[in-house]
């Protein structure tokens, strides 16, 4: 499996510039284009990310998430939901997203586009 799975990246990178090379596409601009895309999409993801690590952070060094666990402890118990999962109830639905589009691409589409609405990323997230 290991001979395998390392030929896959190489073989992969070769039928790309073959295709190419058959089409007679420029690889060079090509290359720079989505380059171009994908800084530009940093570039405007990049507030968002940053105030939610801050806020995560923020929350979680004050011990807020703390003093909210141990409020919500009684109401949890009550509902079946453990004491362990309460810090990831608080705090997933302001990290959840951000977790998500890393994972499967934007929320509501299977092709990445950078002129994507930017309310994709402010839709909440289910706690599980």
């Amino acid at each position: 499996m290991s001979f395998f799975s390392n030929l896959v990246v190489p073989a992969l990178l070769c039928l790309v510039f073959l295709v190419a090379v058959l089409r007679r596409v420029d690889l060079l601009s090509a290359f720079a284009k989505g380059v171009e895309d994908g800084l530009r999409v940093v570039w405007e993801m990049f507030p968002s990310l940053l105030l939610l690590t801050l806020t995560v952070g923020a929350l979680s060094s004050s011990g807020a998430v703390q003093l909210l666990c141990r409020a919500l402890q009684a109401p949890a118990k009550v509902l079946g939901i453990p004491e362990e999962v309460l810090p990831l109830a608080l705090l997933r639905p302001l990290s959840g997203s951000g977790l998500r589009i890393g994972r499967h691409g934007w929320p509501g589409s299977s092709r990445f586009s950078p002129s994507m609405d930017r309310t994709a990323l402010s839709a909440g997230s289910p706690v599980c």
